[in-house]
């Protein structure tokens, strides 16, 4: 139990490590890169960040200790959904669930890449909700 609680330590570190490189990144970035692509384009070269190493890192955990207010959480199932406690000022949807148009999230967190069902429309959705960042754990296989 010890290693597991060290090796969710150091995976906790190297994220917030990436998420501030990536949050220096985007504050760098010139302007003409923004002005020459689509917001999708831009979106999922730009503003997403992916993360796996693999099973049982504590991506979920993560989540729950730095899911903010203004943030969408989506995560595999709603099991996980009502059993998981993330804060009640976060918003919490499955990947099945009509995504909450019609505000905008800081930052979308999807606890595994493997639960989003339509792929190929992602950006597509993303882009409606106009998130400054997009984390995604997971990875396909």
């Amino acid at each position: 139990m010890e290693n597991n609680t060290a090796h969710q330590a150091d995976f906790e570190n190297l994220v917030n490590l990436m998420l501030s490189l990536h949050q220096r990144r985007l504050k760098e970035l010139p302007t003409e890169i923004a002005l020459n692509l689509s917001n999708i384009d831009f979106l999922r070269e730009f503003c997403t960040v992916r993360i796996d190493l693999g099973r049982q890192f504590g991506k979920t955990s993560y989540i729950q200790k730095n899911a903010r207010v203004g943030d969408l959480v989506v995560v595999w199932n709603d099991t996980c959904r009502k059993h998981t406690p993330f804060r009640k000022d976060v918003t919490c949807i499955t990947s099945n669930m009509p995504l909450p148009l019609g505000n905008r999230y800081k930052t979308i967190w999807i606890d595994e890449w493997m639960s989003i069902k339509q792929k190929e429309n992602f950006y597509y959705w993303m882009e409606k909700l106009d998130p400054e960042r997009i984390v995604i754990f997971g990875n396909e296989p």
